[in-house]
């Protein structure tokens, strides 16, 4: 967790493959930010395919983030 990093991005894969792009909720289950400066957390999903999908873990400003961890659920509508 030193340094703090703003940016924090990677692919996450599927333990199947979707018959299409499935739907993610996701939700934050660990934050360590700095006591100075913002809080300031963006918690994203994006290139989502039916296998795989990229997740973010952003801050920003003076927001110090340490540590961040999140779950998601991946699913397709029937």
């Amino acid at each position: 967790w030193r340094p703090p990093r703003s940016d924090n991005t990677g692919t996450a894969t599927f333990d199947t493959t979707f018959r299409e792009p499935p739907q993610i909720f996701m939700g934050l289950n660990l934050i360590d930010l700095g006591e100075n400066g913002g809080q300031r957390l963006n918690v994203s999903v994006d290139h989502i395919m039916p296998k795989t999908m990229e997740w973010h873990l952003d801050a920003w400003d003076d927001t110090k983030l340490y540590q961040a961890a999140a779950s998601y659920i991946a699913f397709v509508n029937q």
